[in-house]
């Protein structure tokens, strides 16, 4: 089934001979006969039919859609790599959470933590994040249409070692310990922008 579908009553289950090649789903495990389901948590996409071969892309919890747009991780990667090249510089870490609307802002949003391998400005990377995500996620271009459904990503630029740092107060420090890189909201970042070197951008 597509991640859009996750939670759905009646996915559209595929099998591998009938997916779309290129396109993105969640990979499930089942009976011949769909009498029972299991889903791993992988999302994965089909790269070639002859031989069959399957390119995992990431996780299902690995994906922000706070209002319909079905941003799914490896367009978040995609799109937090091409904001870092547009500013020459390499996205090190990042985490990201869903921002609901607020008496400030009737807009949901996103926030993004990043780290960059070099100083940048946070306004044009926001401005450069914003125009990725729009070029990969037809949805996410749709809601962000003149401004109406989503406000501009809040970005964070933090000094290097942020996220290393980060990961040791949580005792996670090491190979066995992976960024999330989607959290479920912005209070789960809170003590990684408590320092002062988060620059804040609204693209």
């Amino acid at each position: 089934m597509r991640p859009a579908e996750l939670g759905s009553n009646a996915p559209d289950r595929r099998w591998i001979a009938d997916v779309d090649l290129g396109e993105e789903y969640a990979l499930v495990v089942t009976t011949n006969s769909g009498l029972w389901s299991y889903l791993l948590g992988d999302t994965v996409r089909l790269a070639t039919r002859e031989p069959p071969r399957v390119l995992v892309t990431g996780r299902t919890s690995w994906s922000l859609s706070v209002a319909g747009e079905h941003l799914i991780g490896a367009e978040l990667d995609a799109a937090v790599a091409e904001a870092a090249r547009a500013l020459g510089r390499r996205a090190v870490e990042y985490s990201a959470a869903p921002v609901h609307p607020d008496a400030r802002d009737a807009r949901a949003g996103h926030l993004f933590a990043v780290e960059l391998d070099g100083p940048a400005e946070a306004g044009p990377f926001g401005s450069a994040l914003d125009a990725a995500l729009k070029r990969v996620n037809a949805d996410y271009a749709a809601h962000r249409s003149d401004d109406f459904g989503l406000r501009p990503p809040d970005v964070r630029l933090l000094a290097a070692g942020s996220f290393a740092r980060w990961m040791e107060q949580q005792g996670k420090l090491g190979g066995q310990h992976k960024v999330p890189r989607v959290v479920a909201g912005p209070e789960r970042l809170a003590s990684l922008l408590a320092g002062p070197d988060g620059m804040r951008s609204n693209a």
